[in-house]
């Protein structure tokens, strides 16, 4: 993410590293941006905070899996969709602090599929023919289950 002046000028830049800024919000106050990142690994989204003219990341959302946030008007709280390899997005919200508790809002599957037994399936990074593991994700994939009888 960078900063240009209106003026123009060189781009300053506000975050580095190897991850991608999936989305970008500006605070209605303009004084922090909303970031939704893969900064961890390729297969999570993250909520974060950042100052608007730079500074420290702050990561708000932790648990597993992708968290697309939406913040409420008054800044005080997000609606966060949440999902899991294993689970389909549900609606939850929590207070805007770094780890606060998420409340689950919504329930989208059956009984059925919750009776179900799903696995997590473990996702793995594989090498291209370089031998190098890309950290986009382009490389990767779901390590089979060992199959036994039946």
């Amino acid at each position: 993410l960078y900063r240009v002046s209106a003026a123009g000028g060189e781009p300053t830049a506000l975050t580095s590293g190897k991850w991608e800024v999936q989305d970008a919000q500006l605070s209605p106050d303009g004084s922090t941006w909303y970031l939704s990142t893969n900064r961890e690994n390729p297969f999570e989204v993250h909520f974060y905070t950042l100052p608007a003219m730079g500074g420290a990341l702050t990561e708000v959302t932790t648990a597993v899996g992708r968290q697309d946030v939406s913040v409420s008007p008054d800044g005080k709280w997000l609606a966060i969709s949440h999902s899991v390899a294993n689970h389909p997005p549900e609606l939850y919200v929590a207070e805007d602090k770094p780890g606060a508790a998420m409340r689950k809002v919504t329930e989208s599957t059956t009984p059925e599929f919750r009776s179900y037994n799903w696995i997590k399936p473990e996702i793995v990074m594989i090498p291209a023919g370089d031998g190098v593991a890309r950290r986009d994700g382009s490389h990767a994939g779901i390590r089979p289950r060992a199959s036994g009888p039946g």
